[in-house]
């Protein structure tokens, strides 16, 4: 009768005799057990499990139900097929009252169970390798900022255990305990985070030593498939030698700085006091060369003379130019805005230059429109440098018989003014170089030529100051064409506006 009732049993059923031997089998269970080696006795080799899957010491339940007479809870146990291949079964096992020492067995394959707990176990322990060897700081945290899971990384840097960290709130741990500032930022992150956004920031950490260290920290929320925030994730990257190579760049930069100002300072000190003794030189020479108090009798003395005053005049220029730049390089320039007329402006240029330019020979050309040409609005005394350096540089770089000309136009782009030349023109690779104070195309023929390598550079400046642009073209055995473009604000209709003002440039 009770053989009857476990056979009509959906589920696998085996009775055993006190020495394992199969005394009755279901079909149930005998298609679970039909791969054993010996079909007539239970598997004599048991290797036990938990009932959550995981290894450990179990006891043996048929064994033990043999010891106690007790019925004992479910076991999983693995057998070798008679193929080698695993099987793994759960067994509950329950004493035989009928027949002392028999125990009945209730059997269900869980191989396919097993096969996914043990592809999650090791999905598990990869996760924690990778997790724990990560050089960042990692951790999980509930919604509401609680603590539930750290890398060893963190862990290190807080000296502490996760054990002792478990369920606290973020902010109260050893990360952040150094600072309620920090805190109470952290806290509104978390709230931010919780709420979807995505949060990051910079700050500090002590570490075990108690040293330092700077932190970028982030906070990602993670969702389930509905969108839920879940959890958060925080990360943290020692950026401490990131951060100390940025200071002490800002230091570097700040001292640098320093003796710029320092630098263009005493070039500023240094050329007003040589410019007073120098115009002394410049004019007690001119009053001699015109022999103002008389004739000067020896021939020999007026050639003296002329160099005296022509050599002082180049210094004088010189030391100009290095006032001008140290001017920039502090920030001290102003900008006398006025309305002017450029054309006078410019032939006085022209004028001035013309001499320079009959002694070497050059011809010098200007087209500058008149009549309808709108007045500007600009500096007359910087706009005549402007022009004056374009100018000078393009007769020093020009060869015997060569030509410079000057042109000056207005239309919708605004003021231009553009100044070409026919001589050695500037390699492509040199073009940089030009606009760099000091810097010179050709190191070698600016000494036989002479001048210092700051025109450009000042050039650009007081172009830059007016809201302009100044490109230069140029093409080696050639020459260059210099264009400056002031914008159209800079023109003024021919009616008069009111007078000038300052502006800082």
């Amino acid at each position: 009768m009770i053989e009857g009732a476990w056979r009509a049993l959906p589920s696998a059923v085996c009775l055993l005799a006190p020495d394992d031997h199969i005394v009755f089998c279901n079909d149930p269970a005998r298609a679970i057990l039909a791969g054993a080696d010996d079909f007539r006795h239970f598997p004599q080799t048991r290797n036990w499990r938990r009932i959550d899957g995981s290894p450990g010491q179990v006891a043996d339940p048929i064994a033990a139900v043999r010891a106690t007479g007790a019925p004992q809870p479910p076991r999983i146990m693995e057998f070798l097929r008679g193929d080698a291949s695993p099987q793994w079964l759960e067994i509950t096992a329950a004493p035989f009252a009928a027949a002392p020492g028999c125990v009945v067995l209730t059997v269900t394959d869980v191989s396919a169970l097993m096969s996914v707990h043990d592809r999650m176990v090791e999905q598990q322990r990869r996760f924690r390798a990778i997790f724990n060897q990560t050089f960042e700081f990692i951790g999980v945290l509930t919604p509401d900022g609680r603590l539930i899971e750290a890398n060893a990384t963190a862990l290190h840097y807080a000296d502490k255990t996760m054990d002792e960290l478990y369920g606290l709130h973020f902010a109260d741990t050893p990360w952040w305990a150094h600072s309620p500032e920090s805190q109470d930022r952290l806290r509104r992150a978390i709230v931010d985070a919780a709420s979807g956004h995505f949060v990051r920031f910079e700050t500090t950490h002590v570490d075990p030593g108690g040293d330092e260290i700077f932190i970028d920290f982030s906070l990602r929320p993670a969702f389930d498939e509905d969108g839920n925030v879940i959890f958060l994730i925080p990360e943290g990257r020692d950026m401490t030698a990131r951060k100390m190579t940025e200071i002490a760049l800002i230091q570097a930069k700040v001292e640098a700085e320093a003796a710029n100002r320092a630098k263009s300072q005493f070039l500023a000190t240094m050329s007003h006091e040589l410019r007073t003794p120098l115009n002394a030189v410049i004019g007690f020479s001119d009053t001699i060369q015109n022999e103002v108090f008389g004739p000067l009798g020896n021939a020999r003395y007026r050639e003296y003379v002329g160099m005296i005053h022509s050599a002082g005049s180049h210094l004088l220029e010189l030391i100009e130019d290095i006032l001008d730049i140290s001017r920039i390089d502090m920030g001290k320039t102003e900008l006398f805005e006025e309305e002017i007329t450029p054309g006078p402006l410019l032939d006085s240029v022209i004028t001035l230059l013309r001499p320079k330019a009959q002694d070497g020979r050059i011809t010098l050309k200007t087209t500058i429109a008149a009549g309808d040409m709108p007045r500007l609005w600009a500096d007359s005394l910087r706009l005549r440098q402007i022009a004056f350096n374009l100018v000078s540089n393009a007769i020093k770089y020009t060869p015997t018989g060569g030509k410079v000309t000057l042109n000056a136009k207005s239309d919708d782009d605004g003021f231009h003014l553009v100044v070409a030349d026919n001589g050695i023109g500037i390699p492509a690779d040199r073009m940089e170089q030009v606009w760099s104070p000091f810097g010179q195309a050709d190191p070698l023929l600016a000494r036989t030529v002479g001048g210092t390598g700051l025109g450009l550079p000042i050039v650009r400046h007081y172009v830059q100051a007016h809201g302009g642009t100044i490109t230069l073209k140029s093409e080696p055995g050639k020459g260059t064409v210099a264009h400056v473009v002031l914008p159209p604000s800079r023109l003024r209709p021919a009616a008069s506006l009111p007078g000038g003002q300052a502006v800082t440039a």
